[in-house]
């Protein structure tokens, strides 16, 4: 029975932790695929404001909070790496699958949105002449996703086809698999 409590204890304690961050990084990916998908409907009600500003502040705006997506893909990615030899219990594991898809989530969702006029204008991209654009936070939180997605991905690297990834993931997931991202 003592040890059955431990568990518990210690599933509470990952969940006070893994939450938060999986919230921070959940809501970053939703805001930055609503910004994409307004040209195509009403503009909600939250990114009103959004609407008249420059793609460049659009994305000041959206990326306010950069620094805690950040530090919550590091939080994330390095407990769940150190999980593989610390975690006797396997409480972490349970929890592998949604960081994971997670962590593809905002990755995926930046991509889209760096590829979006909300990101660069026609108009701006046509000056830019094939040149890239480059905004330092979505640099920095791609950088960090990546970074912790080759942590995991090396970690679990044996066990990975043990859990059902969805589709949606399963390609990108393979690219981190074949270290070719």
């Amino acid at each position: 029975l003592g040890s059955v409590v431990e568990t518990e204890h210690q599933l509470e304690a990952w969940y006070l932790v893994v939450k938060p961050a999986l919230r921070i990084l959940r809501s970053l990916a939703h805001r930055l695929l609503d910004d994409i998908n307004v040209e195509h409907r009403e503009v909600k009600w939250y990114l009103e404001g959004l609407w008249q500003l420059s793609s460049k502040q659009r994305t000041e705006a959206l990326f306010a909070d950069v620094q805690l997506a950040i530090w919550s893909t590091h939080a994330l990615s390095h407990l769940t790496a150190a999980s593989y030899t610390e975690d006797s219990t396997g409480i972490v594991q349970r929890t592998i699958k949604d960081i994971v898809t997670t962590l593809l989530a905002v990755s995926m969702a930046i991509e889209q949105y760096a590829q979006s006029t909300s990101f660069a204008s026609h108009n701006l991209t046509s000056r830019l002449q094939g040149h890239q654009l480059v905004r330092p936070q979505l640099l920095g939180l791609s950088t960090a996703l990546d970074n912790a997605l080759y942590r995991i991905v090396i970690t679990f690297y044996e066990h990975l086809e043990n859990f059902a990834w969805p589709p949606q993931y399963a390609s990108r997931l393979q690219t981190y698999a074949n270290f070719t991202k």
